[in-house]
This record gives C-alpha cells, structure tokens and sequence, in this order.
C-alpha cells in the first residue's frame, strides 16, 4: 500500500513539474513573439508613414514655384518638412532638409521686403531652391528604396 501511494505522489508530482515547465515555456515563448510581432507592427508603421510623408514632400517639391498656387502656405511645407525630418534616421537627408527649409525661410523674408535688393537676393535663392530640389527629391527616393529593402 505504501508503494501504491508513492507511486501515485510520484506521478503527480511528475504531472504537476511538467505542467510547470510546460506553462513556463509558453509563457516565455508568447511573450518573445509578442514582442517581435510588436515590433514588425512598429516598423511596418513606420515604412507606410515614411512613404506618406517622403510622396506628399516630394509633391511638394516638385510643385514649388515662386508665384505659388496659393494652396499652401509657408507653415504647411514647414509642417510637411518637419513630419519628414521626424520619420527619417537618416542624419544627412535631415541636413538637406534643414537647409531647404532655412533657403525657403530665407527667400519667403526677403520676398516680403520692399528692397529691391532683398527682391533680387530672394530670386537667385529661389533659383537654388529649384536647382535644389530635384536632387533632394531623388534622396527622398533612394531613402524610400532603402527603407522598403
């Protein structure tokens, strides 16, 4: 009889460790999915939204002439700049960038200006502004290749 009851403490105890190591081990392998799943859904997120904000910069861009089309302001190619600067990592395209954006500030003060100085100060920077751009535009494309591969 005593045999009979080890023999049953035994089987339980067996049954009860591998119930542990089995929900311990789930546990850890949930959990380490979880978290690489967290991560692609981050980074997926962050290539879409690269994509969205490098295409509306571009436009941007592209479309950039000195009479304007009076559907964007200074503040909302500012505000496409900034939302592009934000998503990049890329240390060199956030500098083109800045410096776009500061010619663009630039020739926007010195166009408001009664000057005729400034006026023309303002041209020969909006002729670099759209020298400019078609080079920054193509970064914008090869930083969405790199991103996409």
């Amino acid at each position: 009889m005593a045999i009979e009851v080890l023999d049953i403490i035994d089987t339980a105890v067996k049954i009860g460790l591998g119930a542990l190591i089995s929900g311990v081990a789930t546990y850890h392998v949930t959990k380490l999915k979880y978290a690489k799943d967290a991560e692609k859904d981050i980074n997926n997120w962050l290539r879409v939204e690269r994509h969205k904000a490098y295409s509306k910069l571009s436009k941007c861009i592209m479309s950039f002439s000195l009479d304007g089309d009076g559907t964007r302001t200074p503040f909302q190619d500012l505000a496409l700049f900034s939302e592009s600067a934000l998503l990049t990592e890329n240390n060199g395209l956030i500098d083109e960038l800045e410096k776009f954006t500061y010619k663009l500030e630039k020739m926007n003060r010195l166009m408001e200006s009664e000057n005729e100085e400034d006026k023309k100060k303002s041209e020969k920077i909006y002729h670099d502004i759209y020298d400019d751009r078609l080079e920054l535009v193509k970064r914008l494309r090869d930083e969405l290749r790199n991103v996409d591969s």
